[in-house]
């Protein structure tokens, strides 16, 4: 999510790896759900370096791939103080 002017912008992708570094860079809430493939864990690694200031990087890389259908972590650090597993519909 992207704050631009008082508005929120949601971008939404199935593959991370395809979202441009310099967006992906920008962002201040991340709604990660279950990712099988390494290179879409992967690129999500520059974000959660700059973001994680209170080692959790470790148990949101670990749990990706076997998240299963509907679970999702929520990790906003700065703008809404989060990091929660949690399950959407």
């Amino acid at each position: 999510m992207l704050s631009c002017q008082g508005k929120l912008i949601f971008l939404i992708a199935q593959r991370a790896q395809v979202i441009n570094k310099d967006v992906l860079s920008q962002m201040e809430t991340l709604v990660g759900m279950r990712m099988l493939h390494k290179l879409d864990r992967e690129a999500l690694k520059a974000w959660i370096e700059a973001h994680d200031t209170k080692g959790r990087q470790e148990e949101f890389m670990a749990s990706l791939a076997s998240l299963g259908r509907g679970d999702a972590w929520i990790w906003s650090p700065e703008w809404l103080g989060v990091f929660k597993r949690t399950h959407i519909r």
